[in-house]
């Protein structure tokens, strides 16, 4: 689960833009649940 999360952290920083609107198409297509959206929102908070 770590690794998941790390290699989805990568992923945001590059879709800024996407993880700004809310919708993140990568993070959906890789671990379709709830868990990786807030932690979108949290580092476009940062």
């Amino acid at each position: 689960n770590s690794s998941r999360l790390i290699r989805y952290r990568l992923s945001d920083t590059a879709l800024g833009n996407a993880g700004d609107r809310g919708t993140t198409t990568q993070g959906s297509l890789q671990l379709p649940g709830g868990s990786v959206r807030p932690l979108v929102a949290q580092e476009s908070s940062r």
